[in-house]
């Protein structure tokens, strides 16, 4: 291997014979081998370290900075929780099974294996690393401790040592096995480690806690510009507490398109008021509701099929308008769009026999997806992950399969190109992949990557053009 110029002879020796002892372990490398990997004499190699035990124990320290440098990453990685930084080993540790800092993998348990009496000043560096090992483990272990984070009374060196033991055997034995094989062996014995770590562990929240928070929304004020258009709007009573919305609908034009809007989570339905703008200008019938325990609609609780249900009374209330005017139609909807968790909800109403021309659905949300992903921030065990998934189809009547976009889109009647679909590639929320599935599933679906995260994207000009252009092939 060439040498880069900045690096000293010294270095190069350094970093091609720990390579070669960590490959071929202190006995069976040889100064031939040094040689050979470094392309330099013996002179050359003995100027700069006086024996091959001094040169063992350089590299030694070497491999050993390496592969402390890349855990102390792993562990600043997980950020500043103190049990997601514990973790952070087994993530350094994973690491090194397909991607080791030095070939030949870990070198701290390489010479162990090897190490013997034989070699005291080689044994004595051995334990040492391995002792500053255990104390920065049993360090991460003691602020968990002392952060809330790990059980009072746990003993932070006894941890740290059932991690070291498992997670250096894990690598031993892993790399007994055939490369393709490697990856998923480590990960039965991480698998193991990491549930003995969360039963040592305090979660964020409990369990009834989690599920509570996660079916009830939080209403923020209104903005001066949301109040004018609720002012604005002819207020519509749909029953069971929900309120709905209509902006710009004329009496004596039978032939109006009428347009839904819904909401995505914790919103309402003056946030669309920068699609009003654009929309009324344009003859559209505008109309939107406030789901169930958002906006000025009651109830302290929702989830996903609250949304459908207000769908489904809109268009109940719209049909039975159309009746009342004589205005015959096959849909009494034109056209849906909806955001995020609205989304889904349109996409879902549609699947049951709503009928929509169109449809935009705006950072539609997998619904899986966003269970998974709400589960693992309050780090609730699999256990517990799956008593959520079950208690809360339990609550909503319906399975989280039903509710899926993937799903969904069948049951829409639309043709090729009916569902427009908005979502940013950076959407930090629902993650932009989720609309490719969606794409790649049905021929109705156009996406378009857009921009303004998974929240502003509703009032981003060029997703607002868009839409206009879209809706007015009606």
């Amino acid at each position: 291997m060439e040498r880069s110029r900045s690096m000293t002879t010294k270095d190069f020796i350094l970093e091609q014979s720990a390579r070669v002892f960590n490959l071929k372990g202190y006995a069976g490398a040889s100064m031939s081998d040094i040689m050979k990997a470094t392309g330099l004499e013996k002179g050359g190699i003995y100027n700069h370290f006086a024996s091959k035990e001094e040169l063992a124990l350089a590299a030694f320290e070497y491999g050993c900075d390496l592969g402390g440098k890349r855990i102390r990453a792993c562990v600043e990685a997980r950020g500043d929780d103190a049990y997601a930084r514990l973790c952070g080993i087994l993530d350094a540790f994973e690491s090194f099974i397909d991607d080791s800092p030095i070939d030949g993998g870990c070198p701290l348990m390489n010479m162990s294996v090897e190490v013997d009496d034989g070699n005291p000043a080689l044994k004595a560096l051995v334990v040492h690393h391995l002792k500053r090992l255990e104390d920065y483990i049993a360090s991460l272990a003691d602020t968990a401790i002392q952060k809330g984070r790990l059980r009072q009374g746990l003993d932070s060196r006894q941890i740290a040592i059932n991690i070291i033991c498992s997670l250096e055997g894990a690598v031993m034995f892993a790399r007994l096995k055939e490369p393709g094989e490697r990856a998923r062996v480590f990960g039965i014995a991480s698998s193991a480690l990491r549930q003995w770590l969360e039963s040592l562990r305090i979660p964020l929240i409990s369990f009834d806690d989690a599920f509570r928070f996660f079916f009830t929304p939080r209403n923020g004020k209104r903005t001066r510009r949301e109040a004018e258009y609720a002012e604005a709007a002819r207020k519509i009573d749909l029953g069971d507490d929900l309120v709905g919305y209509s902006w710009g609908a004329r009496e004596d034009d039978l032939e109006q398109k009428r347009v839904l809007l819904t909401h995505g989570w914790e919103g309402r339905a003056t946030h669309w008021h920068y699609l009003l703008d654009v929309l009324l200008p344009q003859g559209f019938e505008v109309v939107a509701f406030d789901a169930r325990a958002h906006g000025e609609s009651t109830g302290e609780t929702a989830h996903a099929y609250e949304f459908v249900r207000g769908i489904k009374a809109m268009d109940a209330y719209f049909g039975q308008e159309n009746r009342n005017r004589n205005k015959t139609k096959s849909n009494n909807i034109d056209a849906a769009i909806g955001h995020s968790i609205g989304a889904v909800a349109t996409l879902r109403a549609a699947f049951e026999g709503i009928h929509f021309d169109r449809m935009v659905l705006i950072a539609p949300a997998g619904v899986t997806g966003v269970f998974n992903r709400y589960c693992k921030r309050c780090e609730l065990s699999d256990a517990e992950t799956e008593r959520f998934f079950k208690d809360a189809e339990r609550m909503v009547g319906i399975s989280r399969a039903e509710m899926e976009l993937t799903h969904t889109i069948h049951g829409f009647d639309g043709g090729v190109g009916t569902v427009a679909v908005y979502h940013d590639p950076e959407d930090q929320e629902i993650p932009y992949q989720d609309s490719v599935d969606l794409e790649r599933a049905s021929d109705k679906v156009i996406l378009h990557a857009a921009g303004g995260g998974h929240r502003r994207i509703i009032k981003d000009a060029k997703v607002l053009e868009g839409i206009a252009e879209f809706l007015r092939a009606l």
